[in-house]
């Protein structure tokens, strides 16, 4: 295959790749988005997905100010959870396809940035409302 990889050629000229841990890992990559998304929608509804947003062993009861760390997160966990989905979906249809490496670099590096600041807003909020 052009990337290294073991390639089939079906009809249509598409080539598929045969990797299954890789389409794997990036089912678990749009899964995960997925279940962010959930959780920045039920923040939405003024319900907090305890183990998405709260350490472990801690409810949402021990929040200073509910509204004030939904608002201070839900636009960060938006935006990281429609990061991670998109960027699963490049991934996965890039390696389904045998593409190309730069669209999984790029892809990576944008979802790596939105767990970084997604990382950084989590730990000041915490400080701040726990």
């Amino acid at each position: 295959g052009r990337n290294g990889c073991c390639c089939e050629e079906v009809p249509g000229n598409v080539r598929i790749r045969m990797s299954d841990m890789s389409v794997f890992l990036d089912m678990i990559i749009i899964g995960c988005g997925v279940y962010m998304l959930y959780g920045a929608l039920a923040l939405r509804k003024g319900e907090i997905v305890a183990n998405i947003l709260l350490p472990r062993n801690v409810s949402a009861d021990r929040l200073k100010d509910k509204e004030g760390f939904i608002k201070a997160i839900f636009m960060k966990l938006l935006v990281l959870s429609i990061v991670t989905v998109l960027a699963g979906a490049a991934i996965l249809i890039n390696d389904m396809v045998d593409g190309f490496v730069w669209i999984n670099a790029v892809a990576y590096v944008a979802f790596f940035a939105a767990i970084v600041v997604y990382g950084i807003a989590i730990k000041k909020a915490h400080k701040e409302f726990l």
